[in-house]
């Protein structure tokens, strides 16, 4: 190959200078020349962990005293600057850079370099291009390379490196050093020498660090570049690999289109300018770019994949998180339905001991009218039995009068007349006193009769204590069956819960299996989540009805038997108010009348002196009804002013009663809105949680389609790959001159029924 066909070398025009460059802002270009500028070693800088600091200038310095040598200014600089980087923080952790480009190094400097290498100094980027390095130099330089860890960029351009004593090193170095990743060795004249070649080429195989090697400008040869591809079937490592402006021509491009079947490894080949037929170059560059496109394929969906397996443990945690506030939420309602219930009972219960309570004060109500309406009835009784004897007391003084009109005038005749008529009188106070007694018995007898009225009124109220309790026995098994039914509720959401925890256990064991399962798993789950607690919804809403049912048929129930009962007394206090201004207006009629009848007793007195002795003993016992009728009336007065008395106070407490049970329908009332509004809250967090739900639904849902998705592309790209591949093996590489139009018909009709066969290929 003639050197007018190459490629010339640009001279960097540029300052030579040390530049300190530390890892993270640009990297350097690996070539300073104009259509190289776009290529980096970011790509392939690892970082190391930091050694301890060292002074590169005064090592250096000892290192050429030790030799008998001066220390080089511009090599020192350099140094100096790196030693001031180190110490003060600046250089990152994999260490600093030294740029010793165009100095000229001799070989006790490269001496000096390697031994400071070889005591694993933190050097990151050594650049010794165009140093014109000597072989001695070189190999104690490689020597120092191979004992250190830290340095991963080593920059060889322009140093006339061709000959095995040179080459023989750099391989040993490749051999030993696992930690460099980049080796640029452009400008350089390493294929000039086969055996030597072969020794670099031996290294490179075994090497397991190397990622960039930049080979440009080094006379390849094609038997080199076979050697290399060789070499290169061997080594998993290498990324990039850059042999333009070279001869390696259409064998070397055939043995690197062989390695790309075999390593995988390789994104990168550069082979331009060499002599490779274009066609060729185009279809190892557009296999690199499909296995570089499939890599990033392969890493987008590893990346995905990653973020949508953390995306799911998310939403399973969420769920799970979910799941326990649902179920903090359901224990806490359950707290508030349970003291709800309590209230209600201790309601019930203080409702029911008043209630007993005012039965007790019924009774002893009912037994104090009685007692009232018996003492009435005797006072009735006896007023009557005083105003018939009154009643015959005026006639017989009618009587007495008129026959003491009638005898005024012949007392001395009728004398023994009036003896008779004294014997008839003392036999008609005898009649009247059996007569008082013949009234006591009928008397005694309508006592028998009230005292049976009062057995019977003592039954009706054992029959209103046995309703009472029929009542409250039945209220206590209604609300045995509440309790029941609420325990009932309490372990079926017990079981739900274990059953769903032992559920979603055995999802959680069988969601590594495969991600469409487990979204129909967690599809499933809504569902029974779903059907769970509409299913409790239905059981909270039943049981909060009984229990409302109950407790209005219990408040109807009291409240109509304290309305009765209430009524009843009403009337009962009318009709002793009315019996009692009856009575009232009839004693105070007796008094007058008694009034009178002693207004006109003491004129009958008066007028008859002469028969107060025959008289005296019916005015004593005149003297002695009017004194028991005067105490008859005083007591009844006193027991009627007492009965009015309690009458009032019966009244009073009646009043409370009626002020308590208002508020007792109060609070009912306001339990009643609370138990409202907690229905109300419990909707509104159904309604929520059925929302989220929703939107981790349809979140899953996108993530499924995207996984789809990026199968359907993975899929596509794969079976791309396989027809190209496919169309690649059946087309034949030309030996002859790529100039040549009937060498190039042979193929391009090959690779038109190649393309019409992968066409048939993907139609079937």
């Amino acid at each position: 190959m003639s050197t007018g066909s190459r490629k010339p070398k640009i001279t960097n025009k540029a300052k030579s200078k040390s530049s300190i460059k530390v890892k993270g802002s640009s990297p350097p270009s690996l070539s300073q020349e104009g259509d190289d500028s776009n290529d980096s070693l970011s790509d392939f800088l690892i970082t190391k962990p930091k050694s301890g600091n060292m002074n590169l200038k005064k090592e250096y310095t000892r290192y050429c005293k030790l030799y008998s040598s001066e220390p080089l200014e511009f090599v020192s600089a350099p140094l100096e600057q790196a030693t001031m980087c180190q110490a003060s923080g600046n250089s990152d952790i994999g260490g600093v850079n030294i740029d010793l480009k165009g100095r000229g190094l001799r070989g006790v400097d490269c001496i000096a370099l390697g031994k400071i290498l070889a005591s694993n100094a933190s050097i990151h980027h050594l650049n010794l291009s165009d140093c014109l390095l000597l072989p001695q130099g070189f190999q104690a330089l490689l020597d120092g390379v191979s004992k250190n860890t830290h340095l991963d960029v080593l920059e060889l351009r322009g140093n006339n490196i061709q000959f095995a004593n040179m080459l023989e090193p750099l391989g040993t170095m490749l051999k030993v050093n696992s930690n460099l990743k980049s080796l640029i060795m452009e400008w350089n004249q390493i294929g000039c020498i086969k055996d030597a070649f072969q020794v670099f080429c031996d290294g490179l195989s075994i090497n397991s660090g190397l990622e960039y090697l930049d080979l440009r400008n080094n006379q390849i040869s094609d038997e080199c570049a076979i050697e290399l591809a060789t070499a290169l079937k061997h080594n998993k490592i290498m990324r990039d690999l850059d042999l333009r402006w070279n001869s390696i021509g259409v064998k070397g491009a055939r043995a690197f289109y062989d390695l790309l079947n075999i390593n995988s490894t390789l994104t990168q080949v550069q082979l331009g300018g060499n002599f490779v037929p274009e066609e060729i170059v185009q279809h190892i560059d557009q296999i690199l770019k499909h296995r570089n496109k499939q890599e990033e394929i392969v890493k987008d969906y590893s990346t995905r994949t990653t973020l949508l397996t953390r995306q799911l443990a998310k939403t399973e945690e969420e769920y799970q998180n979910e799941i326990k506030n649902i179920m903090s939420m359901f224990d806490s309602e359950e707290k508030e339905y349970r003291r709800v219930i309590e209230e209600n009972q201790n309601q019930i219960n203080r409702l029911s001991q008043e209630r007993q309570e005012e039965i007790e004060k019924n009774n002893a109500l009912r037994t104090d009218v009685n007692g009232l309406r018996k003492q009435l009835s005797d006072s009735l009784e006896e007023v009557e039995t005083l105003k018939n004897s009154l009643s015959q007391k005026d006639d017989r003084l009618s009587e007495l009068a008129s026959s003491f009109k009638a005898q005024t005038g012949n007392l001395e005749n009728s004398f023994e007349a009036k003896t008779q008529e004294l014997q008839v009188l003392t036999d008609v106070l005898s009649q009247e006193k059996t007569s008082l007694l013949m009234k006591l018995k009928t008397t005694e007898a309508e006592l028998q009769l009230k005292v049976g009225e009062v057995g019977q009124l003592k039954d009706t109220i054992t029959a209103l204590n046995t309703t009472s309790q029929q009542l409250q026995q039945q209220f206590d098994e209604r609300l045995r069956q509440a309790k029941e039914s609420w325990t009932g509720f309490q372990t079926e959401v017990e079981s739900a819960e274990r059953k769903e925890i032992q559920r979603l256990e055995s999802q959680m064991k069988d969601m590594n299996v495969s991600l469409m399962e487990h979204l129909k798993v967690l599809e499933n789950k809504k569902a029974d989540a779903e059907e769970e607690v509409r299913r409790m919804k239905m059981i909270l809403v039943t049981s909060k009805s009984e229990t409302e049912e109950a407790l209005t048929k219990l408040r109807a129930e009291l409240s109509e038997e304290h309305n009765s009962t209430v009524k009843h007394h009403m009337e009962q206090i009318t009709k002793l108010r009315q019996d009692n201004e009856r009575l009232e207006i009839e004693v105070n009629r007796l008094e007058s009348q008694t009034h009178k009848m002693e207004i006109e007793n003491g004129k009958l007195s008066r007028q008859n002196d002469h028969l107060k002795q025959q008289l005296s003993q019916a005015n004593e016992e005149l003297s002695e009804a009017h004194a028991s009728s005067q105490t008859v009336v005083t007591r009844t007065k006193t027991e009627l002013k007492d009965t009015t008395e309690r009458l009032s106070k019966e009244e009073e407490t009646n009043r409370l009663l009626r002020t308590q049970l208002h508020d007792l329908q109060q609070q009912v009332a306001t339990l009643s809105v609370k138990v409202s509004k907690l229905t109300q809250e419990k909707q509104a967090d159904m309604d929520f949680w059925k929302l989220q739900i929703q939107r981790r639904e349809d979140e899953l849902h996108r993530l499924k389609s995207e996984d789809m998705r990026r199968a359907a592309l993975l899929h596509e790209a794969f079976s791309v790959y396989m027809r190209s591949t496919a169309a690649a093996t059946g087309l034949p590489i030309p030996c002859g001159d790529s100039a040549n139009p009937k060498s190039k018909s042979v193929p391009e009709k090959k690779q038109k029924s190649a393309r019409q066969h992968s066409e048939k290929a993907k139609e079937n």
